[in-house]
């Protein structure tokens, strides 16, 4: 379905279809280890309670140097998601209203 009957939304849309198409086939196909981690048959339940065994350290029975290095690649990876906020009201705003949750767990947005 187009919005507008024109060759360049026409296009776009075609570009648009390739894409998602492009997207799906490289999540059915991509694995690692024979899991296919992206592929949208696999259980999203199964995946957050996966992820969530894997960050917690306790079922490591590692030496400590590991258990250090796998902690700050959990928060570099963690670092990245957090979003800036740019200096102004409604930055002001938004880090007063994180205060009234104090404390807070986690890396809080800059």
């Amino acid at each position: 379905m187009l919005t507008q009957l024109d060759a360049n939304t026409l296009l776009f849309a075609l570009m648009d279809q390739l894409l998602a198409m492009s997207n799906d086939h490289v999540d059915q196909i991509f694995s690692y280890a024979g899991f296919r981690r992206f592929s949208r048959t696999v259980d999203l339940n199964k995946i957050a309670r996966m992820s969530v065994i894997l960050r917690q350290q306790g079922h490591l029975n590692s030496d400590q140097e590991f258990l250090q290095a796998f902690e700050r690649a959990n928060e570099a990876t963690d670092r990245t998601r957090i979003p800036r906020l740019h200096p102004g009201p409604l930055a002001e705003r938004r880090f007063r209203e994180l205060n009234e949750f104090a404390p807070l767990q986690g890396i809080l947005p800059k």
